[in-house]
């Protein structure tokens, strides 16, 4: 994690300024839902003014006032000068939004409209961070401490706006999907209607770095009813729109991604008998938390060199080491020279390492390095103590490039918070083959996507909330084929195909009496790769996203 003394001071404030054409985007949209009337307009960050430097004529004569918030005083000057120069009403408040925003004014706007900056937690100002509690029991809810600065300001300044009135803003993807945006998207189901969100391929616009969409919607009395949510891709080889009926909740909106078509075929799938949440088959959980994995895994040198081998436990580094579906003692011991493939643990039912000397002298060196000071060493005693070390049957991905990948550990290797371990449950003990032959499969991946989330460079993520929503399918002597499988995966490996092994699984499921059909597996594989594709272009240059990646894109 950056500090706040490792980034730019353009970066601690999101200082990162919208593309014109993002900016006429916004307008068209506040324009098409205040049909003639003049306008108040609030910009919580405005910037050096270019929200109104890129605004057509037209937009120019329909402003009545500009209410104008920007925390950085120089560049608040450059927003009143630009007002200034187009004759636009307004006044340019040099403080920060959320302080603004705490006031107790009654007053309210027709119309907001922005760019609110990305700045994570950790290099927001403590004032405003302070400020995150109070602006949420204004709103009548909870605003997360690590939540992204512009959560409170999007919120802040749609609850500004009059009923009736337009909102419209550049917003990060994640809005989808993120845990702290649940808060964001249950409050604007529940305050505003006629929702719109525009997607863009990633690359649209060249100077952002990030994947935005831009949401706009009418503001309207709280009603926590459900609220009808369009979606129009932009940029594909034809401009398309769909809708979907949303509960006001915290829920992804990431099956909003998909046609209601294909949301349906989904759901019909999921009330399958052969289809289980992953939570009722098996408990996935984060695995060993050392506090310090680059002191207490350590490789085999390390090892001899201390004398630590009496406290060694065999480690799985990383999933990337497995290549196929089974983790076996002969891959374990084959790693042993590779790298860091030994866990310390030094356990109270074994003695001390204090009590001799070249283990001592390698806690020694841990206190000289600071370790014992880690927030999950200074909260144990010992501090070299690790706890709740165990083995699970069975290991997952915490974070993937293609798909997650289930692995059934033989090997009973030690992992740490870099792979999820696990155990089937009660009713399901003893199936640990049926479930990881069955895992790779078209829907199991597909509801991986939209209950994951994804970083820089279209990195996939899922952490244990998500991972017991997981769709998975149980069908009884499918461990048969695990061998088969296995081969298959390892395989595709080396060649770097990464369907063979899908489109293997789902054959298997199709040849089961499952209840699937090929007509709906196609159409949920069109699904995946749709988003898959969208997630992993992320990463890509501008001109690398052709018109290949736009027609998979396009739903």
């Amino acid at each position: 994690m950056k500090l706040r003394t490792d980034v730019s001071p353009e970066k601690l404030r999101g200082g990162y300024y919208t593309p014109p054409g993002l900016v006429t985007f916004c307008w068209n949209r506040v324009l098409r839902l205040t049909n003639d009337r003049r306008l108040r307009v609030l910009e919580p960050s405005a910037g050096d003014g270019r929200f109104f430097t890129h605004a057509s004529p037209e937009v120019l004569r329909r402003i009545a006032h500009v209410r104008a918030v920007e925390v950085d005083p120089s560049e608040a000057a450059k927003c009143r000068a630009e007002l200034e120069r187009l004759a636009v009403a307004h006044d340019v408040l040099d403080l920060s939004f959320i302080e603004w925003a705490l006031d107790d004014s009654s007053e309210t706007f027709d119309a907001a409209i922005g760019n609110p900056p990305f700045v994570r937690y950790q290099f927001i100002s403590p004032t405003d961070s302070s400020g995150f509690e109070a602006l949420g029991a204004k709103l009548g809810l909870h605003i997360d401490g690590v939540s992204n600065l512009w959560m409170p300001i999007l919120l802040g300044a749609i609850s500004k706006v009059r009923l009736g009135g337009a909102v419209s803003f550049v917003v990060p993807a994640e809005i989808f999907t993120g845990m702290s945006a649940g808060t964001v998207r249950r409050w604007i189901l529940q305050n505003t209607t006629e929702i719109t969100i525009d997607l863009f391929l990633p690359g649209s616009f060249p100077d952002v770095l990030q994947e935005v969409v831009v949401i706009t919607a009418r503001r309207c009395e709280v009603d926590a009813g459900d609220r009808r949510v369009t979606l129009v891709q932009h940029g594909a080889v034809d401009e398309q729109s769909w809708s979907h009926v949303v509960q006001a909740d915290n829920a992804s909106w990431t099956k909003l991604l998909l046609t209601p078509a294909q949301r349906g075929t989904l759901e019909e799938v999921s009330a399958l008998p052969v289809f289980r949440p992953l939570s009722q088959v098996a408990r996935m959980q984060v695995a060993v938390v050392t506090g310090a994995n680059d002191f207490f895994c350590v490789d085999s040198e390390t090892l001899s060199a201390y004398g630590l081998e009496r406290w060694a436990l065999p480690l799985l580094p990383r999933v990337r080491h497995v290549s196929g579906l089974v983790w076996r003692k002969r891959e374990q011991a084959a790693l042993e020279n590779r790298t860091r493939t030994w866990l310390l643990h030094f356990s109270n039912d074994d003695l001390s390492p204090l009590k001799l000397k070249r283990p001592a002298e390698y806690l020694e060196l841990g206190s000289e390095l600071g370790i014992p000071e880690r927030y999950k060493c200074r909260i144990r005693n010992p501090w070299f103590r690790v706890p709740d070390v165990w083995p699970g049957s069975l290991l997952l991905s915490k974070r993937s490039h293609w798909h997650p990948r289930l692995v059934l550990n033989q090997a009973r290797s030690l992992t740490t918070d870099t792979i999820y371990r696990g155990a089937m449950t009660v009713d399901y003990r003893g199936r640990e083959k049926d479930l990881v032959a069955g895992f790779h499969n078209t829907i199991t991946l597909l509801s991986s996507e939209l209950e994951g989330r994804s970083f820089g460079g279209g990195v996939h993520e899922l952490v244990p909330s998500e991972i017991g929503r997981l769709l998975v399918p149980m069908i009884s002597g499918a461990g048969k084929r695990l061998a088969d499988l296995d081969s298959l995966a390892r395989r595709s490996a080396s060649t770097g195909d990464q369907e063979e092994l899908i489109c293997a699984t789902d054959n298997f499921l199709l040849a089961s009496n499952t209840g699937l059909g090929r007509g709906v597996l196609d159409s949920l594989a069109t699904a995946r790769h749709s988003l898959r594709t969208r997630r992993l272009a992320r990463s890509a240059p501008p001109d690398a996203v052709d018109l290949e990646t736009r027609e998979l894109i396009a739903v």
